[in-house]
């Protein structure tokens, strides 16, 4: 699409792009299967499954919490004692975690992913190019 139809239609330019995308998805693993693009997608991938997982973050703190507060009661100790302080400040970094630092570290891992995966696709398809250019018997061009 052009610049105009893109602003235009941006709904249809965001399914032509994810369209395209797809597409070179399947392409890499055959063509470049170690490449810096899988790096990036296995990090992508592990923020994005932290991402999901920070609300059973913050129910298994409050869990344990709870279970120190009540431990220390039942055991004739006071409901602050070190279990119950050391989980409450595994609530808060968790709940800082989950919600101001992964969101931001999962969107530049979906980034560099992203930049990549198209990098990697146009440099196997100019050496495709290449490889289709070259005339048989004659040494590929060196860059």
């Amino acid at each position: 699409m052009t610049e105009d139809q893109e602003a235009q239609n941006s709904q249809q330019a965001d399914k032509e792009i994810n369209g395209a995308f797809l597409r070179v998805k399947d392409y890499l693993p055959e063509n470049d299967s170690r490449g810096l693009w899988f790096t990036h997608n296995v990090e992508y991938g592990f923020c994005r499954n932290l991402l999901g997982l920070r609300v059973l973050w913050v129910i298994v703190s409050l869990a344990a919490m709870a279970f120190a507060i009540v431990h220390g009661i039942r055991t004739g100790h006071t409901p602050i004692n070190p279990a119950a302080v050391m989980d409450c400040l595994s609530l808060a970094c968790k709940g800082y975690m989950g919600w101001n630092v992964l969101p931001s570290a999962t969107k530049r891992a979906a980034d560099q992913y992203a930049e990549s995966a198209w990098m990697a696709f146009l440099r196997k398809a100019e050496e495709s190019q290449q490889k289709r250019l070259t005339p048989v018997g004659m040494p590929a061009p060196q860059n």
